[in-house]
C-alpha cells in the first residue's frame, strides 16, 4: 500500500545517545539500520536532511553511519536489545494515527508481540538500544 516515489528523511540526531536533551540512546548503528530499512522504498530515492541535534559529536558520529549506508557501505552490527515501553506505545499510536490510509499498518495484522525473557517477534529490527529503566527484558 505503501509506495513512496521519494523519501525525505528529516534528519535530527536528538534522540542519540550521548544527547542529554534528547535522551532516547539511539545508537550510530541503530540509525543506520533506520537509514538501510527506508532506503529500500522508493528505488533507493532517498534524501537526508541535516537538522541537528544538542552534541556536535553525536550529530557527527550519527550522520556518518547514515552517510555510509547511503554509500552502500556495511550496516553495522546492532547489539541485541529490546525497545523501551515508550518507544512501544509511541509505534502503537503511530500506527494507529494511519490505520485508516494504510491497512497494512493494522495492529490485527502486525501486531507487536513483547514478552521478558522472549525476543521481540514483528519488530522489524532491534534499532535502538534504550537506556533507561523502562527496557522490556
Amino acid at each position: 500500500e505503501f509506495n513512496p516515489e521519494l523519501v525525505i528523511i528529516s534528519a535530527g540526531f536528538d534522540s542519540a545517545k550521548g544527547d542529554l536533551l534528547g535522551d532516547c540512546c539511539v545508537t550510530p548503528a541503530g540509525y543506520q539500520h533506520m537509514t538501510s530499512l527506508l532506503r529500500n522504498l522508493a528505488g533507493g530515492k532517498l534524501i537526508l536532511q541535516l537538522e541537528g541535534g544538542y552534541n556536535v559529536d553525536v550529530v557527527a558520529e550519527c550522520m556518518a553511519a547514515c552517510m555510509a549506508t547511503l554509500l552502500g557501505d556495511p550496516v553495522m552490527a546492532v547489539t541485541d536489545s529490546r525497545p523501551s515501553t515508550s518507544a512501544l506505545a509511541s509505534i502503537e499510536r503511530a500506527r494507529t494515527a494511519v490505520k485508516p490510509y494504510w491497512k497494512c499498518l493494522t495492529p490485527e495484522d502486525t501486531p507487536i508481540v513483547v514478552e521478558p525473557e522472549k525476543p521481540i517477534e514483528s519488530f522489524p529490527m532491534p534499532i535502538i538500544n534504550c537506556c533507561h529503566e523502562d527496557v522490556i527484558r
